[in-house]
């Protein structure tokens, strides 16, 4: 019964993250609908540029996005595990869990180095956009496995923030504050 019950939840989280990274190759873009408003995230004191701009993202390990201090405040994560990922990279961290039935967060990192925001596909939730602490665009997209935001580094290239396993009310909170400490690390386009 266990075994199932842990496949009912990862094929619906693999679809998830099947649909983000083959985004590239959807047609569309992205619109203000639902809760724009939601998307801003808190402006605050952001690193300076200069030490940014001179960064690759295409050089940048997603593993090293996130450290287990920042992430420990969602639950209690072990380290990243990287792999490629259709035309990204990916690093996964899963929290541990008391029991089969707790739900804690899995997060997903992927940097896509050839994907704008704008081919970010609507996984059912609508397509939410908005602006990081940096100024860098952001959209948002749901379903009822997790929530996604694609966070923009320049014209043609995105990292993903994705939190599943949880309520989505809780799944997009952490995302949402995913992105605040991740916006700081990212060079500016």
């Amino acid at each position: 019964m266990c075994a199932r019950r842990r496949g009912a939840i990862v094929l619906p989280l693999l679809s998830l993250l099947f649909l983000v990274g083959c985004a590239d190759t959807e047609p569309g873009s992205a619109s203000p609908t639902g809760h724009s408003e939601d998307m801003n995230t808190p402006t605050g004191e952001s690193s300076p540029g200069g030490s940014r701009e001179g960064s690759s993202l295409e050089q940048m390990d997603p593993c090293s996005l996130l450290d287990g201090a920042e992430l420990n405040r969602f639950g209690e994560f072990g380290p990243g595990e990287y792999r490629d990922y259709g035309t990204g990279r990916n690093c996964r961290w899963q929290a541990d869990r008391d029991g089969a039935s707790e739900k804690v967060p899995l997060v997903d990192l992927i940097i896509e180095d050839e994907a704008g925001v704008d081919v970010l596909p609507d996984l059912g939730g609508g397509l939410q956009t908005g602006k990081a602490g940096s100024g860098r665009s952001i959209v948002r997209t749901s379903n009822e496995d997790g929530c996604v935001v694609a966070m923009a580094v320049g014209e043609s290239a995105r990292v993903d923030v994705i939190v599943s396993m949880v309520e989505l009310d809780s799944a997009c909170s952490i995302t949402d504050e995913l992105v605040d400490i991740i916006d700081e690390k990212l060079p500016l386009g």
